[in-house]
């Protein structure tokens, strides 16, 4: 007989606001600059429940949301050869985020997310692991980045 293992998906909603451009090669309409209200959602999957009945507090999903809203919000996200808007940007002190390799679409934000969702939770030393980070740009697009956790 196995023994049983409890798996609770715990989701916590976020938003912020910014703007980004596809300026790596891509033509079209999102090659200039527009803003979008993002709205995700943070998943993760806990093993067991604590002494409280929790698998995690929300207030943990909270601490590190916040600090995902507070790198983005209100800022405008680019691809790290954007050089002119770059420059703009510091001329204008405008604040904004790089993306190292790729264009920064819904995907590779949400892969960020991710990402550093799984290294808080790791370095957190609770019994919860990142199951997935869903991003929308707008009201009726979304992605979803998962991986084998």
């Amino acid at each position: 007989m196995r023994p049983s293992v409890e798996e609770i998906e715990i989701t916590k909603a976020f938003r912020f606001e910014a703007a980004h451009r596809m300026a790596k090669g891509y033509v079209g309409k999102c090659s200039n600059i527009h803003g979008h209200s993002w709205r995700g959602e943070l998943s993760v999957i806990c093993s067991k429940l604590d002494e409280y009945g929790m698998g995690i507090d929300f207030y943990q999903l909270d601490q590190f949301l916040n600090q995902i809203i507070e790198y983005f919000d209100h800022k405008i996200i680019l691809f790290k050869e954007d050089t002119e808007l770059i420059r703009l940007c510091d001329l204008s002190k405008w604040s904004y985020v790089v993306f190292d390799d790729e264009n920064p679409t819904s995907e590779r934000v949400a892969k960020y997310i991710f990402d550093e969702a799984r290294l808080y939770f790791r370095e957190s030393q609770t019994d919860c692991v990142v199951k997935s980070v869903m991003i929308s740009e707008t009201c009726s697009s979304k992605c979803v980045w998962s991986e084998d956790v």
